[in-house]
């Protein structure tokens, strides 16, 4: 399984298209998964890619983890579904689906398919589970979600907006004992304490506790590699290589934008 990160950056970052980036700067959270599998939609990811050489009409599937933004940029869609000339696949829960205000237009150019937490299926060579995510939305009635991505053998924990796990996702996850070959797992608060979204994001504070819960009770198989996202260095205290540093001591990689990894 090859990972792509497209933007590794938090909510506060400049959703501006990719032309206006400033050189350095971190985009909204995107990742790509072997090529095919791209998991959030922002505004510089179509053009970022392409920057990247990487080829937009080979993603078979694109999954929204919720509607803010930041993850979440329509006319970003409708590129990649012009791209695939049809073919593409767009999934997210069937309560985001209809604060999306699709027209029948747009929705001809896609396939557009929902789904619930803990719905198990598989697609575009992909097994995926989908768990509720611990955030907060802009509709009452939206669910934010997590995701499992299983192939060849190989399991990635995908957890952006989420502050640590809900309660009936974690006893999915210890219940059926699923272990994991890598995880990417959101840090917005950095290592500020004080932070207003304490109830919806995560911060390194938290990541630490949760990794090491999730090694000593087997969830992180040997040499499992963890990646640090959506992170928002504002509300940080550390500059970013204090931050990488602060990761890395408990075995935590901070991911950047462009970097591409194989697990092991």
């Amino acid at each position: 399984m090859k990972l792509r990160f497209l933007g590794t950056g938090g909510a506060k970052h400049r959703r501006t298209p990719e032309c206006d980036m400033p050189e350095g700067e971190r985009r909204c959270a995107s990742t790509l998964i072997d090529g095919n599998i791209q998991v959030d939609v922002p505004i510089q990811t179509y053009d970022y890619s392409v920057k990247l050489g990487l080829d937009p009409a080979a993603v078979t599937d694109i999954f929204m983890t919720h509607s803010h933004p930041d993850h979440f940029w329509k006319e970003t869609l409708m590129r990649y579904a012009d791209a695939s000339e049809g073919r593409l696949r767009f999934w997210c829960h069937e309560s985001a689906a209809p604060h999306l205000s699709f027209t029948e237009e747009e929705l001809s150019r896609f396939e557009l398919h929902t789904f619930s937490t803990f719905d198990c299926f598989e697609t575009g060579g992909m097994r995926v589970t989908v768990l509720p995510a611990n955030h907060v939305t802009g509709y009452a009635d939206e669910v934010a979600v997590n995701y499992f991505f299983e192939k060849d053998g190989k399991r990635l924990f995908y957890a952006m907006d989420t502050c640590g796990f809900r309660a009936e996702a974690w006893a999915h996850i210890y219940r059926n004992k699923i272990t994991m070959d890598a995880m990417i797992f959101e840090a917005t608060m950095g290592d500020f304490y004080g932070d207003f979204r304490v109830g919806s994001h995560t911060s390194i504070i938290l990541l630490r506790l949760i990794v090491i819960a999730m090694r000593e009770n087997g969830f992180l198989k040997e040499g499992a590699r963890v990646f640090a996202s959506h992170i928002h260095p504002p509300a940080q205290r550390a500059t970013a290589e204090e931050t990488r540093q602060i990761l890395a001591e408990f075995g935590v990689d901070m991911a950047m934008d462009g970097e591409e990894y194989l697990l092991p």
